[in-house]
């Protein structure tokens, strides 16, 4: 019985050890992911800017 009892504790720390790394790399994960779309914009506007710039010097 306490045997059991240990297995089951040790399954479920285990269970929880897991959980708790996925949930953070979820988290990681999200914020890398929405720095990277923060960046693509900031890109975008970047080069929307020299586009711009170089059409008016062409003209």
């Amino acid at each position: 019985m306490l045997r059991r009892l240990l297995k089951f504790t040790v399954v479920a720390a285990a269970t929880a050890i897991i959980s708790a790394a996925t949930y953070v790399s979820s988290v990681k994960l999200a914020e890398a992911t929405e720095k990277m779309l923060e960046d693509r914009e900031k890109n975008k506007q970047n080069n929307s800017s020299e586009n711009n710039q170089n059409n008016e010097q062409d003209q």
